[in-house]
């Protein structure tokens, strides 16, 4: 390689490296015109496979009169499956080299005669290590440079291949920032249209009361149970409402764990209150024990079971009981390591929650307690088993569920009898 050429090589690199990386087909058209102008050539383009279409794309084509002809012909496009010099280099990672291309059968028709392209090389472009497209250089010219240009070729070729990966990776980086942006701002109006919502349908439900007292001493019951309905409706909103306003502060950590003495066996049975005329909710104790006492919020852990049960009743068919089974045990397993240290961690209380519902298939089951990880049959958000998580982790406990689809499910919430030591 001479001086000369060395020059320009490293001439060529520093351009290329200078190119600002804000999106591909840019940064490809810069690096495109930069080559072209380097080896003086008609056209440059920089091709990149679309997997989609399997198609050879000109993501970069130097600005030229032979490179706007492309363009205007279509031939910016060449379909893998037509084949073609250019589709060749790729396919074998090889470089190609003519100085007559229109004595080449291999050349494709359009190219040689409708751009008048008579010398051609190609290089492949490999991007993070795999190959990605290709480079061209093309001239109108016979024999406008001879096969020595193809190393110079390849290696430029690897440098446009680093600009492409440099600009693909700040692309990422500004999509991702771009996304935790949105949904930042998505959460935050969330947040606020949940609390302004809640605050309205306060005086909203206060009305329907009344119209439902005077609906019943008038004796109308159609406005009794349209009244009803409305009520029923109105406290599913409220619900939802404060279900965001919980993950909210989870988020933020500002959600807070009242600890105190509470009995599970006592708030499994507030909880049953829930149950239907079609379908009970039964309390089972297999130890025996009238009280299973334990240090936790009764607010939020009776959250987390209404969330389960209530889950439980939607999923169930009429007839078929849902099971609460309270119960202590001695196993250490029972409580996953958690940010804070349990003291007497082989002393947990368990509520399983158990339904004879269609059960949930394998696929769901991983994602069951994410956010937004609905469940079968779900009508909500998927926040509520989310938001069972959050509140049994706050209490250095967990929650766990299995499932035979068909044979319905059992959740096991736990929590340990001792509180935590933060």
């Amino acid at each position: 390689m001479t001086e000369g050429t060395q020059d320009r090589l490293l001439d060529v690199l520093q351009r290329l490296m200078a190119i600002e990386a804000l999106e591909l087909s840019g940064a490809l058209t810069a690096a495109s015109d930069m080559v072209n102008a380097a080896f003086s050539a008609d056209k440059t383009d920089a091709f990149f496979l679309d997997p989609k279409t399997q198609t050879l794309v000109a993501l970069g084509t130097s600005e030229t009169p032979m490179g706007n002809l492309q363009r205007s012909l279509g031939l910016h496009v060449l379909p893998v499956a037509n084949g073609g010099r250019t589709v060749e280099c790729f396919l074998t990672g090889e470089p190609y080299f003519t100085a007559h291309a229109d004595q080449d059968p291999g050349v494709l028709k359009g190219i040689k005669e409708a751009l008048g392209v008579r010398t051609m090389v190609a290089a492949p472009i490999e991007v993070a290590g795999e190959r990605r497209g290709v480079l061209v250089l093309c001239s109108a010219t016979p024999a406008f440079w001879d096969e020595g240009v193809v190393d110079f070729v390849r290696t430029v070729a690897g440098w446009v291949g680093m600009v492409a990966h440099r600009t693909e990776l700040v692309e990422r980086v500004t999509a991702g920032a771009a996304e935790q942006a949105r949904q930042v701002a998505a959460e935050e109006l969330v947040t606020v249209l949940a609390h302004d919502v809640r605050n309205l349908l306060t005086p909203v439900r206060g009305r329907v009361q009344m119209l439902l007292r005077t609906a019943r001493r008038d004796g109308r019951e159609a406005d009794v149970a349209n009244a009803l309905a409305a009520i029923e409706h109105a406290d599913r909103v409220q619900h939802l409402a404060s279900e965001l306003l919980d993950v909210a502060r989870l988020d933020e950590g500002t959600f807070a764990i009242a600890r105190q003495d509470v009995d599970l066996v006592a708030l499994a049975r507030q909880v049953a209150a829930l149950g239907t005329e079609e379908n009970e909710v039964r309390i089972e104790t297999p130890g025996g024990e009238p009280e299973v006492r334990v240090r936790a919020d009764p607010d939020r852990v009776r959250q987390a079971l209404e969330n389960l049960v209530g889950n439980a009743l939607r999923v169930s068919p009429p007839g078929s009981p849902i099971i609460v089974r309270v119960e202590r045990k001695s196993a250490a397993t029972q409580v996953p390591p958690t940010a804070g240290r349990v003291t007497g961690a082989n002393q947990v209380a368990t509520v399983s929650v158990i339904d004879a519902g269609p059960g949930i298939s394998p696929e769901v089951l991983p994602r069951l307690f994410r956010r937004f990880g609905r469940g079968p049959g779900s009508s909500g958000l998927g926040l509520g088993l989310y938001i069972v998580r959050r509140v049994a982790e706050a209490h250095g406990g967990s929650v766990t569920a299995d499932s035979t689809p068909g044979l319905g499910a059992r959740f096991v919430l736990t929590v340990p009898l001792t509180a935590p030591v933060e």
